[in-house]
């Protein structure tokens, strides 16, 4: 009588991914020949699981993949990393940029230019606020559609006159934008002095040219005066 042992015979299972940071596998290992393998792929943040290939061959769109183990196998995990539109654009009033396709994970920075005359708002999207930034930075995790608002800015009346009358003219006032650098300019008519700028009564410059920003509504008077000389007589004896 003859007993006839025959070995198990195992098989090696070997796993990994790609690229390395696309993800992570599991199931790997030694197995017995014929018994049920599962091997799995997750994928890290920002990837999505493609496939598994064995020699560069598809074997599974499955992250998780089972079969019979018959053979030692070199299984690779594949992923990629999606990408997102961003789409930026702008009521009247302003510029936008840095918008275009860009790949999850990735630092993103939309800007709004502002035209002249405008004053930027908010980003919103949906209609609903996200910054109040011009210059908005956030992760890329979606597509997202980024609009970039603008008031118009207010308007301010500079008003300037001369006291007296004769004393000089003045130029510079109208009708100025918020923001806006204003200069009025006092210039003294013969016999006259230059003396200072009020405002309701209260001196706000010395100087025949005064330059301020406009944030309100001004009513300015150059004031002027006129010197006065001596004329001294005498006669011999």
């Amino acid at each position: 009588t003859y007993t006839i042992t025959q070995a198990a015979i195992t098989y090696t299972i070997s796993t990994s991914s790609s690229p390395a940071a696309g993800g992570s596998t599991g199931g790997g290992g030694n197995y017995t020949s014929n018994t049920t393998v599962t091997v799995t792929a997750t994928p890290a943040s920002c990837y999505n699981f493609v496939n598994w290939t064995e020699v560069g061959t598809n074997v599974s769109t499955s992250a998780s993949y089972s079969f019979a183990a018959n053979r030692s196998r070199t299984l690779v995990a594949n992923f990629t990393q999606p990408t997102y539109t961003i789409t930026t654009s702008s009521t009247a009033g302003g510029t936008t940029s840095g918008g275009g396709t860009k790949t999850c994970g990735t630092s993103v920075t939309v800007t709004a230019t502002a035209n002249a005359g405008y004053n930027f708002v908010n980003w919103t999207e949906g209609g609903v606020q996200v910054s109040a930034s011009a210059s908005y930075t956030f992760t890329a995790g979606a597509s997202r559609t980024l609009v970039a608002n603008f008031s118009t800015l207010p308007s301010y009346t500079i008003t300037t006159s001369s006291s007296p009358a004769a004393g000089g003219s003045t130029s510079g006032g109208g009708t100025k934008t918020s923001g806006v650098t204003v200069t009025v300019v006092a210039t003294a008519n013969a016999c006259y002095t230059f003396v200072n700028w009020t405002e309701g009564g209260v001196q706000v410059s010395t100087l025949a040219s005064y330059t301020f920003t406009a944030s309100a509504n001004r009513t300015l008077v150059a004031n002027f005066t006129q010197p006065t000389y001596t004329i001294t007589t005498s006669s011999t004896a």
